[in-house]
C-alpha cells in the first residue's frame, strides 16, 4: 500500500509540475507579444573594482552607499557624487553579508561564514555583538531600535539581537 501511495504521489507531482510549467510558458509568451518595446538607459555608478562581489548595500544619513563583500571580507564606503570609494573596514571583521545603520548611527552588519554580528558607533572600535552563529545572514532594525538577525543555509533560524 506504502508503494502504491508514493506511485501516486509522484504521478500527482509530475502532474502539477508539468501544469504550472506550461501556465508559466503561456504566461511568458503572451507578455512578450503584448508588451511593447522598452529602452533603458544604463548608468555606471562605480566601476568594478575591489568589491570582490557586494552581497549588503545601504546609506547613511548623508547617502554615502556602503557596499558589504564576503568573499572580499571588506565594507566600502562609496560617495555616489564622485563615485570615489574607500576600504571602510577591511579583513576579517569587514566581511558583511547584510549591513544596516541603527537608530543611534551605528553600523551593523553580519560576517556570513565567521557566523559572528559586528557593530561599530560612529568614530567608535568595532565589537562583537553576537558570536556561533554561522550562516548569520540578513538583519533589519524594527521602528523601536530592536535588531533581528535570520540565519540560513548553515543554519534555520531568526534571532533578536541585543
Amino acid at each position: 500500500m506504502r508503494m502504491i501511495r508514493r506511485i501516486k504521489n509522484t504521478y500527482l507531482m509530475a502532474r502539477d509540475t508539468a501544469f504550472v510549467a506550461a501556465t508559466l510558458g503561456l504566461i511568458i509568451c503572451m507578455s512578450l507579444t503584448a508588451a511593447p518595446a522598452r529602452s533603458a538607459e544604463v548608468e555606471t555608478l562605480v566601476p568594478g573594482y575591489g568589491f570582490n562581489g557586494i552581497h549588503g548595500i545601504t546609506f547613511d544619513s548623508e547617502d554615502r552607499i556602503y557596499v558589504g563583500s564576503v568573499v572580499g571580507m571588506s565594507i566600502h564606503r562609496v560617495d555616489p557624487e564622485t563615485g570615489a570609494s574607500e576600504v571602510y573596514v577591511g579583513p576579517q571583521k569587514g566581511m558583511a553579508d547584510d549591513l544596516e545603520f541603527g537608530p543611534d548611527g551605528s553600523l551593523v552588519w553580519t560576517s556570513f561564514t565567521l557566523g559572528t554580528v559586528h557593530a561599530q558607533a560612529p568614530g567608535g572600535e568595532i565589537r562583537e555583538l553576537a558570536t556561533g552563529l554561522p550562516g548569520i545572514n540578513s538583519l533589519a532594525f524594527d521602528e523601536g531600535g530592536r535588531l533581528f538577525a535570520s540565519q540560513v543555509f548553515l543554519g534555520d533560524a531568526l534571532y533578536e539581537i541585543d
